[in-house]
């Protein structure tokens, strides 16, 4: 096919430079939108995306499932000093 290339793979330095670290809900929603962006325009292949967004997913699942515990532990601690609070 004339004039049909593929389009250049980008580097790890680029991809590190455009896709920020998941440390944040935020964080994961700018890579989504940066995943779609990449995928439609064909910088990145449509496995690779997929792959992508579920590491996403996997991310806020462990993030999720860390802030429930962590609520679940305040609330423990809450109980038990109203516990205290009553027996008084």
């Amino acid at each position: 096919m004339v004039g049909r290339h593929s389009p250049r793979k980008p580097t790890l330095g680029i991809v590190e430079a455009q896709f920020p670290p998941l440390t944040s809900i935020e964080a994961a929603q700018q890579r989504l939108e940066r995943i779609n962006v990449w995928a439609c325009s064909g910088l990145m292949a449509g496995s690779v995306a997929s792959a992508a967004v579920r590491s996403i997913e996997v991310w806020l699942r462990a993030s999720e499932a860390k802030l429930t515990h962590e609520v679940v532990e305040d609330l423990k601690g809450e109980v038990e000093r109203l516990r205290a609070e009553w027996r008084r």
